[in-house]
């Protein structure tokens, strides 16, 4: 049975090192169309830049894909950026164990739009587990969303968003 930890989201399961068979690195873009949990009134947007500057997420450099270059935000100006989507970092693990394939979000990357200069560009990465604690928190309830997801947090571990693969680990790193 799946339950709930004290902080209020599901956690992974422990992978011992020697059951990874398989894994596999993939970078999804998620666009606003068909993803309107995440999007609307920039909720998602709203949780992450608010707990930085509360000091309860890390938010790192858009060129660092290992969250070790913090990155220092002391005031970001909302009103001359719009929101254009989502980089998603995630692995795709079998485990030889449970004989389970199952996927696991890494990391989350705002993808936004100047409204001054229509320039595009990544603002920050976020370490998904760190976040995890605050996105279940946000309850969210929508007529047409299955009873099991009851918080963003449970948006990303059922997988309840839409999002095209643009990279993945390869020899050629395409």
């Amino acid at each position: 049975a799946v339950e709930y930890n004290k902080d209020g989201f599901i956690e992974s399961f422990y992978l011992e090192p020697r059951a990874i068979i398989w894994t596999k690195r993939i970078w999804r873009y998620v666009k606003p169309n068909d993803n309107n949990i995440l999007f609307g009134n920039n909720k998602l947007f709203s949780i992450l830049n608010e707990n930085i500057y509360n000091g309860n997420i890390t938010p790192y450099q858009v060129t660092d894909d290992e969250f070790l270059k913090e990155l220092l935000i002391t005031d970001l100006d909302t009103s001359s950026i719009e929101l254009i989507g989502y980089k998603i970092k995630e692995d795709f693990i079998f485990d030889i164990d449970r004989l389970v394939s199952e996927s696991r979000i890494l990391g989350i990357c705002p993808v936004v739009v100047s409204k001054v200069n229509q320039d595009t560009l990544d603002l920050y990465r976020v370490y998904f587990p760190q976040a995890r604690k605050y996105l279940a928190q946000e309850k969210i309830q929508h007529s047409k969303l299955p009873g099991h997801i009851r918080t963003m947090d449970d948006v990303f571990f059922y997988r309840y968003f839409h999002g095209q693969i643009y990279k993945e680990s390869n020899i050629y790193d395409r």
